[in-house]
């Protein structure tokens, strides 16, 4: 389920996320909305008690660092990590 809804939402929200800069809140509440539940879904956090804004940034954090480690496995990472300065 993690997979899936990372794949299908997260990474889709992620991907257009300078698209919406600037847009109003009655715009983006909906997305928000979706990516709360999302982050519920995935890390199984209950409904109504816990917070989803930590949530969300540990998962932004270890997509980050997914994307990262995948361009590195395919080399096209940054030239200071990869050793190519």
């Amino acid at each position: 389920m993690k997979q899936l809804v990372t794949s299908l939402v997260l990474s889709r929200l992620h991907y257009c996320n300078s698209v919406l800069l600037g847009l109003p809140a009655s715009t983006l509440a909906p997305l928000q909305r979706v990516q709360n539940m999302a982050a519920r879904l995935v890390l199984q956090l209950d409904h109504h008690r816990t917070p989803v804004k930590p949530a969300l940034q540990h998962l932004r954090i270890e997509f980050k660092i997914a994307i990262l480690m995948h361009a590195i496995h395919h080399q096209r990472g940054p030239a200071s990590v990869m050793g190519k300065s």
